[in-house]
């Protein structure tokens, strides 16, 4: 299943995507879910506090191969999606 959920950030710092993570895993936990591995792109998701916090709860990464066509048309659609007025947690269809 594909989860995504969009938080509002002040600043790009660690510790904004960090804190992104765990109301992302609160929410998660909530409906009875572990995350267990993240898809992401490479930039603050390759940063040296993400993969330590990933590490130290058993989680993975697997990043997005550069310009792949699928990982452009799921951007586009989570900038649609996530406008200030949608931010929240949400789920999308199964692939």
């Amino acid at each position: 299943m594909l989860w995504l959920m969009c938080t509002y950030k002040k600043s790009f710092s660690n510790r904004e995507t960090l804190n992104g993570k765990f109301a992302f895993e609160k929410f998660a936990e909530r409906l009875g879910v572990r995350i267990t591995h993240y898809h992401a792109d490479n930039s603050r998701f390759g940063q040296n506090a993400f993969i330590v916090d990933l590490k130290s709860y058993g989680q993975i990464i697997v990043y997005c191969v550069v310009n792949a066509h699928q990982k452009i048309r799921d951007l586009q659609e989570i900038m649609r999606i996530c406008t200030p007025s949608s931010s929240g947690p949400m789920h999308g269809k199964q692939r």
